[in-house]
């Protein structure tokens, strides 16, 4: 328990547990309520998403996603890499179907999908927290939305930092790799060359600043010579 000694229960009594009552009971309860329903939504989602599970998804956003993955590829091939990363899908589908099917095509045991249920079993549970375990969960809390937050800035700061392509603004349809910081900083993307750096004149029907010899900028009224 990674919060150890301060990880204690904590559960909205969205589904009966029976754990007291035995294995197989405590089971034909938690497939015959709403825990089972939600299971099958997130299998269901998964069937919609399918591509997830393919080899070409797996290589392309999971394995550089996941540092993990590159070490265990030191010493496991890619296709033993892949089988793991599809065992939690499939264990996860075949355990529901077989204890669905245990349930209710061997066993007949009646469902009840209402917030508690199902409610022929005898649930157990857990006593009120105190003001001193309410404070712990609100530290546990706190702690991980503070990693999150940080992990959030780390990786937007990386998609800063990386270089992507941008289209030339001159419209020659060329393009130019820059960071987003960069391209930011600059106001657009052109190469080198493709910029117009000096405007003069009226420009959509606006005045235009023009840089002067000595680096500062003049309206452009004062473009006329000494003798003028």
């Amino acid at each position: 328990m990674l919060f150890f000694p301060w990880t204690i229960h904590i559960h909205l009594n969205a589904w009966a547990y029976a754990g007291q009552t035995g294995r197989l009971h405590d089971a034909a309860a938690y497939f015959s309520g709403p825990g089972a329903a939600w299971d099958a939504v997130w299998i269901v989602y998964g069937l919609f998403s399918w591509r997830v599970l393919t080899r070409s998804y797996f290589e392309q956003h999971i394995y550089p996603a996941d540092k993990l993955w590159t070490v265990a590829n030191r010493h496991v091939p890619t296709s033993a890499l892949l089988v793991v990363y599809r065992a939690a899908f499939f264990y996860g589908t075949s355990r529901w179907i077989a204890w669905t099917l245990w349930a209710h095509a061997y066993h007949r045991y009646p469902y009840d999908i209402s917030w508690g249920g199902p409610h022929w079993v005898n649930a157990a549970h857990s006593p009120p927290l105190s003001w001193a375990q309410l404070a712990g969960v609100c530290a546990i809390v706190a702690t991980g939305l503070a990693i999150a937050s940080m992990e959030f800035g780390g990786r937007r700061r990386a998609r800063n930092e990386r270089e992507v392509g941008f289209p030339c603004e001159c419209g020659c349809l060329e393009v130019v790799t820059m960071t987003k910081a960069q391209y930011q900083a600059v106001g657009g993307a052109w190469l080198d060359g493709h910029r117009p750096d000096r405007l003069i004149g009226s420009v959509m029907g606006e005045h235009t600043a023009v840089d002067s010899p000595g680096g500062q900028t003049q309206p452009p009224g004062s473009l006329s010579g000494p003798g003028s």
